[in-house]
């Protein structure tokens, strides 16, 4: 990610994972419907593969996101702020499961052991990972583009001091920035 995408705005990138992401989901269309095996491909290379390919787009996705947290976070609150991302991302795949199950059984599949109706439920699934996309122009409305990029634009966001604490957890004086002469010493 940061040889090859930290100058790609964090949109672009959130929408090549997310159409990657439907793309490489359809291929459990192709192994439901057993269209592979017409090509002589067995159904364990696309089972496997097309797993390894999301994880991997997951967790592409995932790196701007942390990113820009990190870059927009105010000094001292970092914890707390990742914490809370875990916390929607993890929430998140509670409600895409619950709600995956539930269309699961409204469609029947797997009732009585009928699959019939699933490559119907397959392309819902994968069509229900497009629903984010309207949202990235939110996004790019929020952020300045010079923000998005990294590098010598974090300029332009303002700077946060370092705080340092004492034995006891007190807040003592800023830390001296980098590039700034030492301050003296309290007496």
């Amino acid at each position: 990610y940061q040889r090859l995408l930290r100058e790609v705005p964090v949109s672009r990138v959130l929408l090549g994972c997310t159409l990657a992401s439907a793309a490489f989901g359809s291929v459990q269309l192709v192994l439901a419907t057993h269209a592979n095996r017409a090509l002589g491909v067995p159904d364990s290379w696309l089972a496997l593969g097309d797993d390894a390919v999301l994880t991997a787009l997951s967790e592409l996705a995932h790196m701007p996101v942390l990113v820009l947290a990190a870059r927009l976070c105010p000094a001292g609150v970092e914890g707390t702020l990742f914490a809370t991302l875990m916390s929607v991302y993890n929430a998140g795949g509670t409600v895409g499961g619950e709600l995956g199950a539930a269309l699961t059984s409204a469609l029947g599949v797997g009732t009585d052991g009928d699959f019939t109706r699933l490559p119907q439920l397959l392309l819902l699934c994968s069509g229900a990972k497009l629903l984010p996309l309207p949202f990235l122009a939110v996004l790019d409305r929020t952020i300045e583009p010079s923000s998005a990029a990294g590098g010598e634009e974090d300029a332009a966001l303002p700077a946060q001091p370092a705080v340092r604490y004492d034995e006891a957890g007190a807040t003592a004086e800023p830390a001296q920035q980098l590039g700034e002469p030492a301050r003296p010493a309290a007496t």
